[in-house]
């Protein structure tokens, strides 16, 4: 088992291959020894340097991926591995192609290494980027759970490494000999440890399933039929001295408590602390809130003035009723931005909230139109809709019916 206390990472180290050399002109090692693959991969030790074995394939997820390289790349000096890599393939990148990224890595990123690998995919959307990490970096450092975070907020799909992954590593990085691979003593324990406190670290996320029928803004409730409820994903953006801290939080209804009311509770709790002081929070909600939920968030608002939050909805709530409309005039009257998710906010949900593996999102059949019509509903609202117009403005649109309070 990896200790609790923190393990020094370490910068120096002899290059693998490749670290040093100019995109142009690499030369990765191509294949560990059995020795240097234990010394770093497995857990038992602690080499002080990250060892990082990469897979680069072009396609993307929907076509066939073809290999373009893999290698090995180690510290060198002051930069980092993970700094290493995005140096030597910055640049030879098409902008016109997919690409898909592997890494196993010995450890984690740190807080600074995330910071610039987030940076990167967001400037590259087409490219995918997986990363297996035999251990976890200084987890019990905030800054370092906040890395892991910002990660997961740039789209990188981070797991912890199992015996199939170092499996694949002793067959495609190490130059084994026709050996077979023989997991060491705890392996699978050690696994399972890091993942729990990984899926800690990274907080809950949605099934696949899960997501497809709770947020669909479809009238009716499509197959598999199940009973839409509340659920409320949010995005918090705290200021720090060296810039944004991202985090991801999901609520849903429990029973006798809307999830807008457990969103406020934590947010409150958090807020006693100084560190944690929130800038700007983004909600993506199955439904509108309800009128109390929206009387409190507005209170939630007040109190907190230097706070800017934001609310997308997949669908309104009774939005013929007029308290419920009331309760949406009260947010826009707060001050509380309040819009209907279209697909580019279905699928930063779906990047941020969903354990999607390598699955991309699939937009559902008629998912522009449902918003087009959603969404001139709640102009209608925002636009100060009175009591009369209710009629006719409900004759004429075809829209949401729910069932019971979800």
């Amino acid at each position: 088992m990896e200790p609790e206390g923190p393990v020094p990472r370490g910068r120096p180290g002899a290059s693998l291959g490749g670290s040093g050399q100019a995109p142009q002109s690499r030369n990765p090692k191509k294949m560990l020894s059995p020795e240097e693959f234990a010394k770093h991969f497995d857990h038992r030790n602690f080499e002080k340097s990250t060892c990082l074995c990469y897979q680069v394939e072009s396609g993307g997820y929907h076509h066939s991926p073809v290999l373009l390289e893999r290698g090995v790349i180690q510290n060198e000096g002051d930069d980092h591995a993970e700094s290493l890599f995005l140096r030597q393939w910055r640049e030879l990148l098409s902008p016109d192609r997919c690409y898909r990224i592997t890494w196993y890595i010995s450890w984690s990123p740190c807080r600074g290494c995330a910071e610039e690998v987030a940076c990167f995919l967001e400037e590259n959307r087409k490219v995918a980027l997986s990363v297996a990490a035999c251990r976890l970096y200084r987890h019990n450092k905030l800054e370092n759970r906040q890395g892991l975070r910002r990660l997961r907020q740039a789209g990188t799909q981070i797991r912890v490494m199992s015996p199939a992954d170092f499996k694949f590593c002793w067959e495609n990085f190490v130059h084994h000999r026709e050996q077979h691979f023989q997991m060491w003593k705890g392996l699978k324990e050690n696994y399972r440890e890091a993942d729990r406190r990984l899926k800690d670290i990274l907080g809950h996320l949605l099934k696949k399933e899960i997501f497809y029928v709770q947020f669909n803004n479809h009238r009716e409730v499509q197959k598999p039929f199940r009973k839409r409820i509340t659920y409320l994903c949010c995005k918090l953006k705290r200021l720090s001295d060296d810039g944004s801290i991202f985090d991801n939080i999901c609520f849903q209804n429990k029973e006798g408590v809307h999830a807008e009311i457990c969103f406020i509770n934590k947010i409150k709790s958090m807020w006693l602390d100084e560190r944690q002081k929130i800038h700007e929070i983004t909600c993506y909600m199955t439904w509108s809130p309800c009128p109390d939920c929206a009387s409190k968030l507005v209170e939630f608002s007040r109190a907190h003035p230097s706070l800017h939050l934001k609310i997308f909805a997949a669908r309104l709530y009774f939005h013929w009723r007029w308290d419920y409309i009331k309760g949406l005039q009260q947010l826009k009257s707060a001050g509380i931005a309040v819009a209907v998710m279209s697909g580019q906010e279905f699928a930063d949900c779906w990047r941020n909230f969903v354990d999607y593996g390598e699955d991309t999102f699939q937009p559902w059949q008629k998912l522009d139109q449902r918003w087009n019509s959603i969404n001139r509903r709640l102009g209608r609202i925002l636009k100060d809709l009175k009591p009369d117009d209710l009629n006719n403005d409900f004759r004429n649109l075809q829209l949401d019916c729910p069932g019971p309070m979800p």
